[in-house]
């Protein structure tokens, strides 16, 4: 039995899709900043064993960006990093949506 190798699971970076440099772009620094607010928050915890309202500032900050984070990906994968004219109709609309709450995340938190 042969495997089915048409359907890639996973896109490659070309000139023609940059999707997948977007998201590894966007996913290490979502990393970058978990990792520097956990070291800072623990620091402090480890220094002072309190939590001001800085901290929780941070912590809603990272929330949003991990939820912008989310949304790049998707928009990714609905054709992000693509010309507009290699995409379907199905892609265009699923971008316009995902780009529609992104726009909304950076406006409102």
């Amino acid at each position: 039995m042969a495997l089915d190798t048409s359907a890639q699971r996973h896109t490659v970076n070309s000139p023609d899709n940059h999707g997948p440099l977007i998201n590894i772009i966007a996913w290490l620094a979502i990393v970058i900043s978990v990792l520097a607010v956990l070291a800072r928050m623990g620091t402090k915890w480890f220094v002072q064993h309190k939590v001001d309202w800085d901290d929780g500032a941070i912590a809603a900050a990272l929330i949003a960006a991990v939820a912008q984070t989310i949304a790049i990906s998707s928009a990714a994968s609905n054709g992000l990093g693509k010309h507009v004219q290699d995409l379907n109709v199905s892609q265009i609309d699923g971008f316009q949506k995902v780009q529609t709450s992104s726009c909304l995340l950076n406006r409102y938190l």
